[in-house]
Order: structure tokens, then sequence, then C-alpha cells
């Protein structure tokens, strides 16, 4: 899905495999299922370009970018 216009994602949560995305306003975000794939692999080293390329927009990422796996933050990114 389309984030809205102006709308970044700005925190990952997955809990116990479940996968929640926050806007810049904490509002949850609709995924599909190929975005929850490309959310859930933090550890690749081109993360961030493979977001964007997911959603096709460049400035998809917040400026504090944060994933927490089971209520641990296993992931962060600033621009």
């Amino acid at each position: 899905m389309k984030i809205k216009k102006g709308k970044q994602l700005k925190k990952v949560i997955i809990n116990k495999g479940i996968v929640t995305a926050l806007d810049s306003n904490d509002n949850e975000i609709g995924l599909t299922r190929s975005q929850r794939q490309t959310l859930i692999r933090y550890k690749q080293k081109t993360y961030i370009q493979d977001i964007e390329r997911e959603w096709q927009n460049s400035h998809v990422i917040h400026n504090d970018f944060t994933v927490i796996k089971d209520g641990e933050v296993v992931y962060t990114y600033t621009k």
C-alpha cells in the first residue's frame, strides 16, 4: 500500500512475528505481504534501499527510523 503523501515510516514493531508499521504521527500503516517481508529483513546491508524500492519513494524513511523486535530496539537509522 502507498503511504499518504507527506507521511513517513517512523517505527516498525515486530512482536512474536507480527509486523506493525507506524507513520510519523504514530498511526498504523496498512502493509502488503511484500512490504512486511521487506520490513523484517533489518539485518540486510541494503535494508533502507530495499524499503525505498518497495514503496517506490526515496523519502519514505523518517529521520529517526527504528525497528523494535519483541520489545528490544534492534535497528535505528538517523539521517
